[in-house]
């Protein structure tokens, strides 16, 4: 029996959105967000009893958008070492920020831009899931 409420502020093109995909996926908005919470939440448990951590498939992508207005998305290792032989930062510097990462994102394949979202209030990118 559902009897608890969740109170949340998102902006209307998120709920728009959500509403839309929960139609087309045959959920309410509030079972849709009822499932995913519990998709989220047998993960966890599952990393949890395995310990495994993420999966060995899984890699980092860096999404970089710099201020001329190039983009560019690095796996992981191939960031750090451009950023190793470009500006001899290393990613143990804890001043490695770099104001052109705009997202990480973790995928077993390179993403491509159509995977990836713009949230232009954290101005930050995210990835889409297809499923």
């Amino acid at each position: 029996m559902k009897d608890s409420y969740i109170h949340i502020r998102i902006n209307s093109e998120l709920k728009q959105a959500a509403k839309q995909h929960a139609a087309d996926t045959g959920r309410t908005l509030a079972g849709l967000i009822d499932w995913l919470l519990r998709q989220e939440l047998k993960k966890a448990d599952s990393l949890k009893r395995g310990g495994q951590g993420r999966s060995k498939k899984m890699k980092t992508w860096y999404i970089l958008v710099y201020d001329n207005g190039n983009r560019a998305i690095f796996e992981e290792n191939e960031y750090w070492r451009e950023q190793k032989l470009n500006y001899g930062i290393d990613r143990n510097d804890i001043n490695a920020d770099n104001e052109a990462v705009k997202g990480i994102v973790e995928a077993e394949t390179e993403p491509t831009w159509d995977d990836l979202f713009y949230d232009a209030e954290t101005h930050s990118y995210y990835l889409v899931d297809k499923e």
